[in-house]
């Protein structure tokens, strides 16, 4: 058939895509790109993070009696005790929320619409509106294989976490505590590499679908050219009305009453 979508979307096609924010994001590489960054962010300061967490543990069982303590000292110490886990317990959070919308912003090419954030019922169900019978539900089908996915990688990895025999069989609290922190890391990175390679997929998937949304036909290619100015009539009009001057075979009107 002549009107088969089987030619490449245009450009004014793929920018008004863009200005509507029609672009391949993965919700689940950006997550998986803040988890690697969460568990790169343990490797380099979650050994302070632990430090100070069992300076406070040791301290709360040593018994030492703070009453005693003048006003300066007491205040010196709950500086020092929060400023040692605050720090990088900051630094841990603020990192992965850094690399997700690094994340989103590359798959987006740099699009940034605040508006596309606000509350909006008729995104609840993209698909639900637009397709065939046969693509809706295989939207539907995909979107619970990835729930059915994450929800295995996550009681995977927490699987992982619980049933660390070294934690254990471990007698110091201080060890138990270290190595839960390092089967913690291990299991997030792990995690944080199944989600890559399903946020992958599924943005490559996301690609292929906008880009056979946005296909089109001969004739709506040759529409396209005629109101882009392939027809001599409507690139006339378009260059009067850029001069604010009267379109070509267009009277002006006499006078309000010609209105």
């Amino acid at each position: 058939m002549s009107d088969d979508r089987t030619l490449e979307p245009s450009p004014r096609r793929l920018r008004e895509a863009r200005d509507r924010g029609m672009v391949p994001v993965s919700g689940e590489l950006t997550a998986a790109v803040g988890l690697l960054a969460a568990s790169a962010a343990l490797g380099v300061w979650g050994e302070g993070l632990l430090s100070g967490m069992l300076g406070l543990i040791r301290e709360g069982l040593s018994g030492e009696d703070l009453a005693v303590a003048d006003a300066s000292t007491f205040v010196a110490l709950v500086r020092s005790a929060i400023g040692s886990v605050a720090s990088p317990m900051a630094v841990i959070l603020a990192v992965p929320v850094l690399a997700s919308l690094v994340a989103h912003q590359v798959q987006a090419g740099g699009l940034f619409r605040p508006g596309l954030a606000l509350p909006d019922p008729a995104r609840l169900r993209p698909g639900a509106s637009a397709g065939t019978p046969g693509d809706r539900l295989g939207r539907a089908a995909g979107l619970v294989a990835r729930a059915v996915v994450l929800v295995a990688l996550t009681w995977w990895a927490i699987r992982g976490v619980l049933r660390d025999p070294a934690a254990s069989t471990a007698s110091d609290p201080s060890e138990v505590i270290r190595l839960a922190g390092g089967t913690l890391h291990a299991s997030i990175s792990r995690l944080g590499l199944a989600l890559l390679a399903v946020g992958l997929v599924h943005r490559a998937v996301q690609v292929r679908r906008l880009d056979a949304r946005l296909r089109i036909s001969p004739r709506e290619q040759r529409e396209e050219q005629r109101e882009q100015g392939g027809n001599p009539g409507i690139r006339a009009r378009l260059r009067a009305g850029r001069r604010g001057e009267p379109a070509p075979g267009v009277a002006e009107p006499a006078g309000p009453g010609a209105i």
